[in-house]
């Protein structure tokens, strides 16, 4: 009854940091035609952004990154650190910094030149976390308020448990739920969702796997990481050959190597 009765913000009070004047206006223009979204400040450096956050107190932050006195990884930090940090868009022209970026627990990671649908995208996202924001806040304040004053104010949507890929010209976070499979052919490294995309990903089988095994992704083979929740049947091929049929609509099936063969025999033989 009381998580029902919280006031959430109707507009999202949204501060924008870019050393390029013409940048600035650009995405001052995109976001005052979005709906709920007001552009409260502007800030053309890391120290003016600083400044802004801690006058402003604003909902958002579009922050680009390379700019000339404190660059934008830094300022998001020192917001952090003094748990002043909005919820934080990155909005840069520049792929290369998209993983320490996401370290710093971003809501999302644009890329230049901005493009509508994206900020639209971008600012779904705010919307959600910036609403979850307010009633883990206020819901915690209630029930636990000395913990809750010990308790930083950063990084606490961790980006709402999406993971990030990096694409062939952009950044984009994916939920793992919606991933069935990573698959090298050709030297070019895909991966397919459930809902049909197939988008081409700037990083090795090697390393996908690195990072998505905790998720429940299992390497098949040499050039295949699969997202074991999406497996709908292991079937057996011969002696220790099997292939992995997945939950999509064309139940793509996949061949495991004798090489990865252990890894889904105990799914095969449980105990």
């Amino acid at each position: 009854m009381y998580l029902r009765s919280v006031r959430l913000p109707t507009m999202i009070r949204t501060v924008i940091v870019d050393d390029d004047l013409r940048a600035l206006d650009l995405l001052a223009c995109y976001l005052d035609g979005i709906k709920d979204v007001e552009v409260i400040g502007r800030a053309a450096s890391g120290f003016e952004a600083i400044d802004a956050v801690q006058r402003l107190k604003p909902d958002a932050l579009f922050l680009d990154i390379r700019m000339p006195d404190l660059d934008g990884l830094a300022v998001a930090r020192i917001l952090s650190e003094r748990g002043e940090a909005p919820a934080i868009v990155f909005a840069t022209a520049y792929d290369e910094f998209a993983v320490p970026a996401f370290e710093l627990h971003p809501v999302d990671y644009i890329l230049k030149p901005y493009d509508e649908e994206r900020l639209l995208k971008a600012v779904a996202w705010l919307k959600k976390v910036i609403s979850e924001r307010q009633i883990l806040r206020v819901s915690n304040v209630r029930e636990h308020p000395a913990a809750y004053a010990e308790q930083p104010a950063k990084g606490s949507n961790h980006l709402d448990g999406r993971m990030s890929l990096k694409l062939k010209d952009r950044v984009q976070l994916f939920n793992p739920s919606d991933v069935l499979y990573f698959q090298s052919k050709d030297r070019t490294v895909y991966v397919y969702t459930d809902k049909g995309e197939e988008h081409v990903v700037q990083s090795s089988i090697q390393e996908l796997e690195d990072s998505w095994k905790s998720l429940g992704f299992i390497r098949i083979s040499r050039s295949c990481l699969v997202n074991g929740r999406k497996i709908k049947e292991i079937v057996p091929m011969g002696d220790r050959v099997y292939d992995v049929v997945m939950l999509d609509t064309q139940k793509t099936r996949l061949p495991v190597s004798r090489r990865s063969v252990s890894s889904l025999e105990m799914l095969v033989n449980p105990g």
